[in-house]
């Protein structure tokens, strides 16, 4: 795979969002700073976004992708790609932990109170919560467009519960739950056919949505703490988000560097040894990955 690196300067880096249809990647890092590049065979940093939080713990693009919302421990905001500020914002009781957008008005918010939240950014106002574990640690979004998969921790172990968004309501629903012993969870993935539901702490399950049956389960090269599925790809690493990737069907980065994609079908394993130090954060769209290292390079894979 074509290899090409960005320098992306001083700054940990902890979200990455990718659009190849519009040659943009956007960067958040550990001082707050949201960054966008422009792609292509001269790639320029277009601008530094700062919205005024002490780091950037979430990132997902606005449901147009003409924007992204990003959350940290100082509170919640959106932004268009040339920096302007988008809708208006309540403030929340917890800080956000983790983001998912439902449409163009709505975002589901995680948060460190053991609440999560529907907010109305066109109104700024909070439309409903429910309650989630002590620690949320990521919203996997169903293709139904309804259902959502919320992952959360607390000190008697980790579940997957289900909430469902209906309108302007916002409401827990009786779906089994995946349980498991530990004390760390990962994100949950979801497929792209709505069947199946991935989840993580030092190993890797693959569970029936309808049963809660595991149905898969293998070892994870590294402690994978959140992910997301679709169209038959995985990928996951350490300490951030998985993305999709094109057809492949698994992609992980181990606490040593490498990025591994990982064939659930024929359970290969091919290393992209292109990183000089571990990746802090991956990103995905179509079969172009991107990961972000600990050295401030941001190493992108083209098909």
């Amino acid at each position: 795979m074509p290899v090409q690196r960005l320098e992306q300067g001083a700054g940990g880096m902890t979200e990455l969002v990718l659009e190849i249809e519009g040659r943009t990647l956007v960067v958040g890092d550990d001082a707050g700073v949201i960054r966008v590049w422009r792609l292509g065979d001269r790639p320029a940093i277009l601008r530094d976004i700062e919205p005024r939080f002490t780091n950037i713990d979430a990132l997902v693009w606005l449901a147009d992708h003409s924007g992204i919302v990003a959350a940290g421990r100082d509170g919640i905001g959106a932004w268009s790609l040339d920096g302007g500020e988008v809708g208006a914002w309540p403030v929340l009781d917890g800080a956000p932990q983790s983001l998912a957008v439902v449409n163009e008005r709505h975002v589901l918010v995680g948060c460190d109170d053991s609440r999560l939240r529907l907010v109305d950014f066109s109104a700024g106002r909070v439309l409903g919560e429910v309650a989630a574990g002590e620690r949320n640690t990521g919203i996997a979004p169903h293709p139904d467009g309804r259902r959502f998969a919320v992952s959360a921790c607390d000190q008697g172990g980790s579940q997957i519960q289900w909430v469902a968004v209906e309108g302007e309501s916002l409401r827990a629903l009786d779906q089994p739950r995946v349980e498991r012993g530990c004390d760390h969870l990962s994100a949950p993935a979801i497929d792209a056919r709505g069947e199946l539901l991935m989840v993580a702490d030092h190993r890797l399950g693959l569970f029936d949505i309808a049963t809660s049956e595991r149905v898969a389960g293998f070892n994870a090269d590294g402690k994978v703490t959140r992910l997301r599925l679709g169209d038959g790809l995985l990928v996951a690493r350490p300490w951030t988000q998985a993305v999709r990737l094109g057809e492949r069907p698994l992609a992980c980065a181990s606490p040593d560097g490498p990025v591994c994609v990982y064939d659930v079908g024929t359970r290969s394993l091919t290393r992209l040894d292109d990183l000089t130090r571990p990746a802090t954060a991956l990103a995905a769209d179509g079969p172009v990955l991107a990961a972000a290292s600990l050295d401030w390079t941001i190493v992108i894979w083209w098909p």
